[in-house]
C-alpha cells in the first residue's frame, strides 16, 4: 500500500504535551471508519522535524490488512500522540494494494 498525504502540524497548547514531530515518528491515525491505528510518517531525506504550522507532503506507511479499501484520495484524517491531536491531513495519492 502506497500512501502520500498533505499534513498540517498543529500547536498543542497543553503544558503536559511535549510532542516532537520527527521524521519516521509513529503517531496514531484516525479517519472515518478507522478508530485508530499506528502509522509511520516519512518526510523524506531533507526534513528531520516538523513544527506547528508546517505543512508538508509525507509518505504514510500503513498496515494494509487494516486499511485496504478504506482510504481514498481526498479523505481527511487526524494524527494523534496519546490524547493530543498533533496534525490533520488529506490523502493525496493512494495505491490500494497489499504489496
Amino acid at each position: 500500500m502506497e500512501v502520500l498525504a498533505k499534513l498540517e502540524f498543529l500547536e498543542v497548547k497543553d503544558p503536559e504535551c511535549n510532542v516532537r514531530y520527527l521524521n519516521k515518528s509513529r503517531p496514531l491515525i484516525m479517519y472515518e471508519g478507522q478508530l485508530g491505528s499506528s502509522c509511520i510518517l516519512y518526510f523524506g531525506d531533507e526534513v528531520e522535524e516538523a513544527f506547528p504550522g508546517h505543512i508538508l507532503e509525507a509518505e504514510i506507511a500503513l498496515m494494509p490488512d487494516l486499511h485496504l479499501g478504506k482510504i481514498k484520495e481526498g479523505l481527511e484524517f487526524e494524527l494523534y500522540a496519546g490524547k493530543w491531536k498533533i496534525a490533520k491531513g488529506v490523502f493525496t495519492f493512494v495505491v490500494d494494494s497489499a504489496y
